[in-house]
């Protein structure tokens, strides 16, 4: 079952909801590294927003369940 964007499983156990995380992740990694690495490269101060409005948040949402 999926509960406010956090997927929960019938014993609680958190592996289903890990591996959409880790989905989630290494997609948003992939475009990272493609746009650390271009030859204009990026700002850090970009790269870090980035990182805090969707990985950070993403991870941090639904820490409190597995708490």
């Amino acid at each position: 079952y999926k509960y406010l964007g956090v997927t929960l499983d019938a014993k609680f156990r958190w592996s289903p909801h890990f591996e959409e995380l880790r989905k989630f992740f290494s997609r948003w990694f992939n475009f990272l590294r493609a746009v650390i690495n271009v030859w204009w490269s990026s700002h850090s101060t970009s790269l870090l927003l980035i990182y805090k409005l969707i990985m950070h948040t993403k991870l941090d949402y639904g820490c409190f369940f597995s708490g």
